[in-house]
């Protein structure tokens, strides 16, 4: 099957299985009583990317399969980095787009400094007294088998100053050359493993899960994570399959209704089964990225990825901000059931203005506000370019 083709749902049987993998993906002829649906898309030109004229249906992306069911690989349809700009003084420079677009991520060590770092570890402890405050707050994501609090969403609405943070000049101008577009935030949260108490995130692709619980029509998303604490090979890095960002994995299990409620803390539907992640493993190989605290990963939105449980006392602790272009704004839902909240996944997206002043307040204490729109600075405030990221 060429990567302009893409079988239906019925055709789950004549797909490659997890055992194949590992070889190649690839998928076997349509037959010849079935049409494959086709996407067609513009020739890209340089300065703007190609869009596929038609936006995800279930038959393009299939996933959540009957159980039975064969589980899918299909090859990637669609850019990696969308634009052009690949310029020594770009947001990225060439070697960092290289690295992203060939392994789904790249590391920035000390992206921001101890200044910064000390601002954010101080905003990151008053999210925290707020969150114990409100302990009822539905943007609370609590640990499957204890109160421990696992994730807080939607930051960009508790907190002003990561709201500010989000429009940060440089983090704008990275996205924007990433995805060739005005971009939005889709997702926000604080991903918290507390030492001794944080506990694992197990093997998925967020596209997977964007596309089908979202709405989220392709793969023209990525996660800005930033590590508000020293991360170690020992407290639960992020783990990566490089390369696995170009193989869209269908999974079998049908989603059920108001599924966040548990997958939040434990997801177990719209993952790969353990032969899937043993082949993509073996044909892909694992890292997990670490850094001070300051480092900034970039990772495609279908990279498949994990984290082991936090057995240390240090904690690691991450913010992340989900960027998706703004023509990747999100649909209804390829399964008809009711999208997740708002304060998950974005569904009235504003393009993201550069913020005017870009460092961040080290003194005054942080102010919250319930505020869910993101404050606008005027389109003409330019991305900063000054200084060019190289992968580790």
């Amino acid at each position: 099957m060429s990567g302009d083709e893409r079988s239906t749902a019925s055709d789950a049987s004549d797909e490659v299985t997890a055992s194949d993998a590992s070889d190649g993906v690839s998928a076997s002829e349509t037959s010849e009583t079935s049409e494959p649906t086709r996407t067609h898309r513009r020739q890209r030109v340089r300065g703007k990317a190609g869009v596929p004229d038609t936006i995800a249906t279930p038959t393009r992306y299939p996933s959540r399969l009957p159980t039975g069911s064969v589980e899918l690989f299909l090859p990637r349809d669609v850019p990696v980095v969308w634009s052009d700009d690949t310029r020594d003084d770009g947001a990225l420079d060439p070697a960092a787009l290289a690295h992203f677009d060939q392994h789904g991520f790249v590391s920035l060590p000390s992206f921001f400094d101890a200044d910064e770092v000390r601002a954010l570890q101080i905003e990151l402890d008053a999210q925290l007294a707020w969150a114990a405050s409100h302990p009822d707050d539905p943007r609370l994501v609590r640990e499957p088998d204890a109160d421990a609090l696992r994730s807080i969403f939607a930051v960009h609405q508790t907190s002003a100053r990561f709201e500010s943070l989000s429009r940060d000049p440089r983090l704008i101008a990275i996205a924007r050359q990433i995805l060739d577009d005005d971009v939005y935030l889709h997702q926000t949260r604080l991903n918290l493993k507390p030492g001794f108490d944080g506990k694992e995130f197990w093997w998925h692709s967020d596209f997977e899960t964007w596309h089908h619980e979202d709405g989220m029509p392709t793969m023209r998303c990525f996660s800005c994570v930033i590590a508000l604490s020293d991360v170690t090979p020992h407290n639960g890095p992020v783990l990566f399959l490089p390369g696995s960002h170009r193989t869209f994995v269908g999974c079998v299990g049908e989603t059920p209704d108001e599924n966040h409620q548990t997958s939040l803390r434990r997801q177990t539907i719209g993952v790969p089964s353990r032969d899937a992640i043993r082949a993509l493993s073996q044909k892909h190989g694992l890292v997990g990225p670490t850094g001070p605290a300051g480092t900034v990963v970039l990772f495609d939105c279908n990279l498949l990825h994990a984290s082991n449980g936090n057995v240390t006392p240090d904690p690691r602790h991450h913010l992340f901000f989900v960027y998706s272009a703004l023509e990747n704004r999100v649909v209804d839902p390829p399964s008809g059931r009711r999208p997740r909240p708002t304060h998950v996944a974005t569904r009235e997206p504003r393009a993201l203005r550069p913020s005017a002043d870009t460092s961040l307040d080290r003194t005054d204490p942080s102010s919250h506000t319930a505020d869910a729109s993101p404050r606008s600075t005027p389109r003409s405030t330019p991305p900063s370019t000054d200084r060019a990221w190289r992968p580790s």
